[in-house]
Order: C-alpha cells, then structure tokens, then sequence
C-alpha cells in the first residue's frame, strides 16, 4: 500500500520554513507528499523537496500545517508535530528556501502545528489514522 500524504498550507514560504524538513523526508521515504496551496509562489521551492503542489482550494478532510506555537505550548499540545530532520532533508530544505529567496535556517528539529478535521489523518487516501503515527 503507498502511502500518502496531503496538506494545505496558506503560505507555501512558511510551510516550507517550519516543516520543509519534515515533508523531504516523507518524501524521501517513498510517501506521495501533496500540497495544496492558494496561489503558485515559490511552488518550484516545493518539488526541491520532492513535494508536489496543487493550486486551488483543498478538500475539506486534508489537514492544514500552521507555523510553530509559542514557546513551552508545543509539549502540552497534541496537534504540535515535533520531527528530527534527517541530514539529507536538511540541505534540501536548505536548497529550497534558497530557492525561494528566504534566509536559511534548518534546525534539526521541527516543531509545527498540524490542524486535522477532528484530530485525525484517517482519510481514503492516507494510511495512517494518528498524529503520534507522523512523528518518527
């Protein structure tokens, strides 16, 4: 079974500066890691990623990714995603926000909000049915 994955993101430059790191490695681990955004800015950025964008409004059951919550909140949140980049994901993403023109910063650690319908990722077309699942 392949696995999946479909966000939305309202700014493709944030999204690829909180979680660029966490999307590479989906990516680079076999997943189909789709994106929908609201216009095509910096959507070239994305597929330095291995991540494929779609413009238009996104379906009502793909999660939205938000930037990172204030500082101590993420440890009592249970939407806040918490991903140990890879190396390799690291100087992609690096190349990406290059490519989009915005300074580099790649921690290795990422800490973002992932906004599920009904705290969930258990669509038709998405394998895993947690959050906690995402985060290796």
């Amino acid at each position: 079974m392949e696995c999946q994955l479909e966000l939305s993101a309202a700014r493709v430059a944030e999204l690829i500066s909180v979680a660029g790191g966490w999307l590479c490695d989906r990516a680079m681990a076999g997943w189909t890691v789709t994106v929908w955004v609201p216009d095509r800015d910096h959507v070239r950025s994305l597929s330095v990623l291995g991540v494929t964008a779609r413009d238009s409004a996104a379906p009502t059951d793909v999660p939205a990714v938000y930037g990172p919550p204030p500082g101590d909140v993420a440890c009592l949140q249970p939407d806040i995603v918490r991903h140990r980049v890879s190396v390799a994901a690291r100087a992609f993403k690096a190349r990406a926000l290059l490519l989009a023109g915005l300074p580099v910063s790649t921690a290795e650690v990422e800490t973002f909000k992932l906004d599920a319908p009904s705290n969930t990722l258990l669509t038709g077309r998405f394998v895993h049915t947690s959050l906690a699942a995402l985060v290796p």
